[in-house]
């Protein structure tokens, strides 16, 4: 996807490099297994498009990893959700990953587990912007399940409420 053209769907895991240039990427599937996309040039920013909420399949060596871009949801839905399907014991993911990207004025969560105890080897977020329309909205939710993160690594972000201003986040809880 390095044409510079917009518009594009990801419909499949793989390696993508976007060029800096393009614009509304969208990914519009489910079940990821092993999903990279990385703008080319760290300095300039694609931008990608969800128009439906990420769900990992089960898979403890996963990886979903997002690099140098803009993320956006079309829609009032998760960035990433459990998938329904896996919502029985066991359920694991390997590596969910954001570095050097804007998570912009996003209504909902980044990561949410609502269905089943899960375990996720690693969540990353690392020099990063967050910003929420959503006033009870999160990075990272577990909603009543015994669910686990081996590692959570947090590095140079800043979060901020973009409802009627740019206001900054100054309620941050770890439970």
């Amino acid at each position: 996807l390095h044409d510079g053209k917009s518009n594009k769907t990801i419909s499949a895991d793989g390696v993508y490099f976007i060029d800096n240039n393009s614009s509304n990427i969208k990914v519009n599937y489910n079940e990821l297994n092993n999903l990279i996309i990385c703008a080319v040039y760290p300095d300039g920013k694609a931008t990608i498009e969800n128009q439906t909420n990420l769900q990992p399949k089960t898979n403890p060596t996963g990886v979903l990893l997002f690099e140098n871009m803009i993320i956006i949801n079309s829609t009032d839905t998760d960035v990433i959700q459990q998938k329904k399907a896996d919502a029985g014991p066991g359920t694991e993911f390997g590596y969910i990953v954001f570095d050097n990207c804007i998570l912009k004025n996003l209504p909902r969560h980044v990561v949410y587990i609502i269905n089943a105890a899960t375990k996720i080897n690693t969540i990353s977020i690392s020099n990063c912007d967050y910003s929420t329309t959503g006033t009870a909205s999160s990075f990272i939710t577990f909603a009543g399940q015994a669910s686990t993160v081996t590692n959570v690594y947090a590095y140079n972000n800043v979060f901020y409420y973009s409802g009627d201003s740019d206001v900054p986040m100054t309620d941050f809880k770890i439970l």
